[in-house]
């Protein structure tokens, strides 16, 4: 009986150890969302909420502007995404065509008009490649 336990444990360990080795390459095929929200004038617009869909799966993440106006979506597979900005008393705000790649940190600030939930300001400008500037972190897509 103790030779079954120890031999047990043994096999757990190497799991636990393989997995933790595999862990990193996992978590480093990420991209992160990041950016600013403010109003016509340029003020801040704390608690808007910014909804970034995988179009490809449906998945959505979701961020909420912090109180100096930022908003995070971070670990987000990469491909192509459509994203929604939402904040009571303003026009919604939705982009379609940006697509993440590996360990990329993309910024995308956006500036909402006050209106009726009714209206949607919609941005259909392409954003092909794009500088990386909010890291140094280096990524390759290898097709």
């Amino acid at each position: 009986m103790k030779h079954r336990r120890s031999t047990t444990w043994r096999a757990f360990g190497l799991c636990f150890f393989l997995l933790l080795l595999a862990a990193p390459t996992v978590l480093a095929q990420r991209a992160q969302l990041t950016g600013r929200v403010t109003d016509g004038a340029g003020a801040i617009v704390p608690g808007a909420q910014v909804v970034a869909t995988n179009l490809n799966t449906g998945v959505s993440r979701e961020g909420l502007s912090n109180d100096e106006g930022y908003y995070t979506i971070p670990l987000l597979p990469p491909g192509e995404y459509r994203l929604s900005v939402r904040k009571d008393g303003f026009k919604p705000v939705v982009q379609s065509g940006v697509t993440l790649q590996v360990e990329q940190v993309l910024r995308l600030d956006y500036v909402l008009e006050t209106g009726v939930v009714t209206e949607t300001v919609t941005i259909a400008a392409s954003l092909g490649a794009r500088m990386e500037t909010e890291t140094s972190t280096l990524g390759k897509v290898v097709d």
